[in-house]
């Protein structure tokens, strides 16, 4: 394009203004291609949660069936993990975390 021709300093410097000018321009009309995408993609996620319907609170209340069950998954898991049988596990407490 320009092969074999001289230009002088004023035009290089217009030269390379320009570009950047044009990188600049793009960035920011990408900058706002994305906010726009992201406050369309909010309100369409907005109203697909809104349109779910949300379950009944159930009250955590643990009755001693479950708690006894919990216990004993717990004492399964020790057992398989450490390689004794059920009959060597002494279960002195259990806290939960």
């Amino acid at each position: 394009m320009l092969s074999g021709q001289e230009i002088s300093f004023a035009q290089s410097v217009i030269i390379s203004l320009t570009g950047m000018t044009i990188v600049f321009v793009e960035l920011v009309l990408l900058a706002l291609i994305i906010i726009v995408f992201s406050k369309v993609i909010r309100r369409f996620s907005r109203e697909a949660v809104q349109q779910k319907p949300v379950p009944a609170a159930v009250p955590a209340v643990n009755t001693a069936a479950e708690a006894d069950e919990e216990i004993a998954v717990i004492i399964g898991a020790i057992s398989e993990e450490s390689g004794l049988p059920l009959e060597e596990l002494q279960i002195v407490s259990i806290n939960r975390i």
